[in-house]
């Protein structure tokens, strides 16, 4: 990965802003690794191109002030406290105002996804969304839960992949396989719909063993022997699945669980 002389000195500013926080700082440079990749892909401007690797660096620059005043890193307090703290930062390695004000922009709305206004806000929001997706240092199991069921799309391709994978013909896989990569796309295009969870630990340990019953069972998979086999009255588990599936109408993975649970009850 390639720096530019100005982009090295807000990276080191960063990191000096950050201290030990390896975590954080691995964050931002695989941020900013992605925005620069996306950004000269779309082959942005000069201007548009300083104040995406800019802000891709200091997008989360106001979490220390949001965890120390508020005890809590949430996307509204981080918006509301980071363009502070990069301007500062940016006033001192004398970033002309108008890059300043851009990037402060961008980092008080880095986590609004409804308003997305330039090439920079959309891949700046997309980097982020890439790297949290990817990351696996999760001791809360954080996730992405997009609220897509009314994105036609979305919901007709994720029907098409459930139908293949229950019907098991094995020359399936490769269309498979490309529609998991549409369904992505279509996510990454869809971040206004985003909101960040941590999952009760509990509760997410029920639904992992509860989906992989279904995929282990699909034939005779009921209810009745799931919750004999967590020792859960049924009323519990079935509340449980649906609060962590989206709610009966709202979610495919809804259907394909415990919908068809109940179906096998009969």
């Amino acid at each position: 990965m390639e720096f530019s002389m100005e982009t090295g000195k807000v990276i080191e500013a960063a990191i000096a802003y950050f201290e030990n926080d390896i975590r954080r700082i691995s964050h931002l440079l695989k941020v900013y690794g992605f925005a620069k990749a996306i950004g000269e892909k779309e082959q942005l401007d000069l201007f548009t191109m300083e104040c995406l690797e800019t802000a891709a660096v200091l997008h989360d620059i106001g979490i220390k002030i949001s965890e120390e005043k508020y005890q809590s890193s949430a996307g509204k307090y981080q918006e509301l406290e980071g363009p502070p703290v990069a301007a500062v930062i940016l006033k001192k390695l004398e970033f002309p105002a108008p890059v300043t004000e851009r990037v402060a922009y961008l980092i008080g709305h880095h986590h609004t996804y409804d308003k997305i206004e330039g090439m920079d806000y959309q891949i700046l929001v997309e980097a982020d969304f890439l790297v949290n997706i990817l990351r696996q240092d999760e001791e809360k199991g954080e996730y992405l839960y997009f609220r897509v069921a009314e994105v036609l799309q979305i919901q007709n391709l994720l029907e098409n992949m459930i139908y293949s994978l229950v019907t098991g013909k094995g020359e399936n896989n490769r269309i498979n396989q490309t529609t998991m990569g549409l369904i992505f796309l279509y996510l990454v295009d869809s971040v206004q719909y985003v909101e960040m969870r941590v999952p009760n630990q509990y509760e997410n340990m029920i639904s992992m063993t509860t989906l992989d019953y279904i995929e282990q069972k699909y034939k005779t998979a009921t209810l009745t022997e799931l919750c004999e086999t967590l020792h859960l009255p049924m009323h519990v588990l079935s509340k449980m699945i649906k609060k962590n599936s989206g709610g009966e109408g709202q979610n495919p993975l809804y259907a394909v669980s415990y919908t068809h649970l109940r179906a096998h009850e009969t």
